[in-house]
């Protein structure tokens, strides 16, 4: 397991509530991403399956109609793609130079049924994010 990535985990601000068992178990999975600014992360249409996690730096979210929202340190995004398998509805690009934490659906899904309270963290994200959208008359899930 990486020690860095460990170490970010117990800095994030979204997991200062997270017990050592959680965070270790979460790292031995995340892979260390280096983005350059302005760098698209996730392009709208692309079918691809991790959810990020910014260990430092900003992105934002975006489509055809403009930004919908600014990320920064300790936020999640991708997390759609671990309950739907339909391509992305937005794009995600660097603002400054970023570190991600990235994990993979597959070991998404097997830690969260080994792991009742990491599921109820990322259901938490998910439901913040739906209702953002929802306020913001955004679509929830591409067609």
């Amino acid at each position: 397991m990486s020690e860095e990535i460990l170490a970010i985990l117990k800095d994030l601000p979204y997991l200062y509530d997270a017990n050592e068992e959680m965070l270790e178990k979460v790292a031995k999975h995340l892979q260390k991403v280096e983005f350059k600014a302005g760098e698209n992360i996730i392009v709208a249409g692309q079918q691809k399956n991790n959810i990020y996690i910014i260990a430092d730096g900003k992105a934002e979210v975006y489509d055809d109609q403009g930004v919908i929202k600014t990320l920064g340190r300790g936020e999640i995004f991708g997390e759609m793609a671990l309950f739907n398998d339909a391509p992305r509805s937005a794009s995600v690009r660097t603002i400054s130079d970023t570190t991600l934490l990235s994990l993979n659906k597959k070991e998404a899904m097997e830690m969260m049924a080994s792991d009742p309270t990491l599921a109820e963290y990322v259901q938490k994200v998910l439901f913040k994010r739906l209702n953002e959208n929802e306020e913001n008359g955004r679509p929830v899930f591409s067609k």
